[in-house]
């Protein structure tokens, strides 16, 4: 888990781009540090449900292939 906070931002089409984890972070880590990314967005998505805010969400190593989670699974 990454130590301290970090803040995060949207771009101009709404994506988040944020490190979640390092290769040799252990599974339980990564999970944590998304779990918390998914929540800390969600709060600030007013009325909408975080399932419905976060449409899509997209784990992947810097030059690798990217895939794709349940959100559902997180919240």
């Amino acid at each position: 888990m990454f130590k301290g906070s970090r803040e995060f931002k949207s771009d101009k089409h709404g994506y988040v781009n944020m490190a979640v984890g390092v290769l040799d972070f252990p599974d339980d880590h990564i999970n944590v540090n998304l779990r918390t990314l998914v929540d800390e967005v969600g709060e600030h998505k007013g009325s909408l449900g975080k399932a419905a805010f976060i449409e899509r969400l997209v784990i992947s190593t810097t030059y690798g292939p990217g895939f794709w989670l349940r959100v559902q699974d997180l919240c």
